[in-house]
């Protein structure tokens, strides 16, 4: 397999585990009616599935052209 679609793969991964971590945080408003909740998880997560989703289209395209 080549690197490039085994790193895009290991990002997707990541933005997974990331969308998942953030469901299931503890969200929960404090008594002064501040929302607490792990935010930074969504940005996270479009960024590592953002660059996977490159990676990935990247490999399988080299991949192809090599078939050729």
């Amino acid at each position: 397999m080549n690197d490039l679609i085994k790193i895009g793969l290991s990002l997707d991964l990541l933005g997974i585990i990331s969308l998942i971590s953030y469901q299931f945080s503890n969200k929960y408003v404090d008594e002064h009616g501040v929302l607490r909740e792990p935010f930074f998880l969504l940005p996270i997560a479009l960024i590592f599935l953002t660059l996977g989703t490159i990676f990935l289209i990247i490999g399988f395209s080299k991949r192809k052209k090599k078939s050729k």
